[in-house]
């Protein structure tokens, strides 16, 4: 029982990485903009 909630947990995260990491490279590309931007 307990082993079905953690391998369903992990799955849920895991989807959620495969996601979140295309976003987060966006994210640093924007904020690596702005702090160019602010040394200009």
């Amino acid at each position: 029982m307990l082993r079905q909630i953690l391998a369903g947990v992990l799955k849920y995260v895991g989807q959620i990485l495969i996601v979140a990491e295309p976003v987060a490279m966006v994210v640093a590309g924007a904020a690596e903009v702005v702090v160019a931007a602010n040394y200009v």
